[in-house]
């Protein structure tokens, strides 16, 4: 059976509320249905500036180690199937055991997984793993427990703004979603500045020395300050029935968030880092920084969706049927600036790459942050108060398949394009470089077919997001 969204006419006046922003700034000491809120957003907070960091300390050594693009993007494809796994499974532990049980693991399995990679910070230590394919499988198998970890700490991270939120208070629950989901993504991109950093100037082993560190700050407040209850469901066992049984407005929400992030890793995971740094000779700080950049502008359009599009386009607080156009938009954006690589591929310019890749990415995170601002609102809402953890978990279920898709497909796509191991060189320092021989114009191929890819994705979630307006009805309607 369908959800009915909520209508627009029961929304309570949000003029003399006070924002976000206001409310964490304010003397009084937080209420008590505030207090989890606060506790899971700092220990969220803190994991995923480690989570960006680490994910860049090891894309980066697999490079310069020499691994291919689709050899790194293999490496991350446990890291991104078992955050489908988790989605599915922690959902259902967190609505059984409470959200901190599902936080607390996500933090002890981000140390095991910084601990894993500490005997292997050089070219000679991966040798004796043997064959190429068994130091792929080893770091596969390390990045499982970051993919487990980073989707049970998000997992309590999201849901915890359902229950901070009065039932009907839709103008709160946005706040706190987009607020929460921007910061994270400003948080998440300054961890991508520190993990290259940090490798750059301490090394790989004080690298994720540092972030396990952080990572057991993070574990303090969790553990002392809350309850085990929060987050359990009140009502009936949960069951798998219950898990699967989901209106059409969710599954096709849940098909268009697939897609959508698809759409943004197919180029953003692998292929964009590669890139720049393999054929624009970026510095692997400068790489870290645009990345940081990126996300962190990213996130500050997330945090403030409502004021710079949604509320002066009169789609505050937004409903399903607002989710399409902005796919549409930012699918004909993707379009663009993958026509401007391929044509400025054949120009020989890495001048006029550089300004493609800056002007249109730009944009693009701006797109992409409205789109998925919307969404993350639209998943809370939707979901069920009692089982939100469960509902939420299945929907970033769809998310972290988006993410693989994305992932694999850029990674093949890269390496499909990408030139031979002989305009490769190994240079005096450990590192790949180019060869004499290097076809610039064949080597940008690589990354304008991610782009076309990026654009074919996004039409793909825009289809889901028409196909949900027509099955939901807008707010207000019989």
């Amino acid at each position: 059976m369908m959800s009915a969204t909520p209508s627009m006419s029961a929304m309570p006046s949000t003029d003399n509320m006070p924002s976000f922003d206001q409310a964490l700034d304010s003397p009084v000491s937080p209420s008590p249905s505030l207090r989890p809120f606060y506790v899971i957003s700092l220990s969220y907070l803190l994991f995923t500036l480690t989570d960006g960091a680490l994910r860049m300390i090891v894309l980066m050594q697999a490079n310069d180690i020499g691994f291919s693009a689709f050899e790194i993007a293999l490496m991350f494809v446990l890291y991104e199937l078992c955050g489908v796994v988790t989605n599915l499974l922690g959902g259902v532990l967190a609505s059984r055991l409470g959200l901190r049980t599902t936080l607390l693991c996500g933090l002890v399995l981000q140390c095991v997984a910084c601990g894993l990679l500490m005997p292997f910070s050089t070219p000679a230590d991966w040798q004796h793993l043997g064959s190429r394919s068994a130091q792929i499988a080893y770091i596969m198998f390390t990045q499982s427990f970051a993919g487990m970890a980073k989707d049970l700490v998000k997992l309590s991270g999201k849901s915890v703004t359902k229950l901070a939120s009065p039932q009907g208070d839709n103008s709160r629950l946005f706040y706190l979603v987009s607020r929460l989901t921007g910061f994270k993504n400003e948080v998440k991109g300054l961890g991508f500045f520190v993990g290259t950093a940090l490798q750059r100037l301490g090394g790989f082993i004080v690298a994720l020395s540092v972030l396990g560190v952080v990572v057991l700050l993070a574990i303090v407040p969790s553990t002392a300050f809350l309850s085990p209850t929060v987050g359990r469901s009140r009502g009936p066992r949960i069951n798998w029935h219950r898990v699967f049984h989901k209106g059409a407005d969710f599954n096709l929400l849940c098909a268009a968030r697939l897609f959508l992030f698809g759409s943004r890793d197919i180029w953003f995971e692998v292929a964009l880092p590669i890139y720049m740094k393999n054929i624009l000779g970026w510095d692997t700080l400068l790489v870290g920084c645009f990345l940081a950049g990126w996300t962190v502008v990213y996130g500050l359009v997330q945090s403030y969706s409502k004021e710079l599009a949604l509320q002066p386009l009169k789609q505050f607080p937004p409903e399903p049927r607002h989710a399409w156009p902005w796919a549409s938009v930012l699918s004909a954006l993707a379009t663009l600036v993958a026509a401007g690589m391929t044509g400025v591929r054949y120009s020989g310019s890495s001048d006029a790459a550089t300004g493609v890749i800056i002007t249109g990415l730009a944009l693009y995170a701006i797109l992409f942050a409205v789109n998925s601002s919307t969404h993350s609102y639209l998943v809370v809402l939707l979901s069920d108060h009692d089982k939100v953890a469960m509902d939420v978990g299945f929907y970033y279920m769809a998310n972290a398949a988006g993410r693989l898709l994305g992932t694999l497909l850029g990674g093949v796509l890269y390496s499909f394009y990408d030139v031979g191991d002989s305009q490769l060189v190994l240079s005096a320092s450990g590192n790949y470089t180019l060869g004499p021989e290097f076809d610039w114009t064949a080597r940008t191929a690589s990354f304008s077919a991610c782009l076309w890819g990026a654009a074919v994705l996004g039409i793909i979630s825009t289809v889901f997001g028409v196909v949900m307006k027509r099955v939901v009805k807008p707010a207000g309607s019989e």
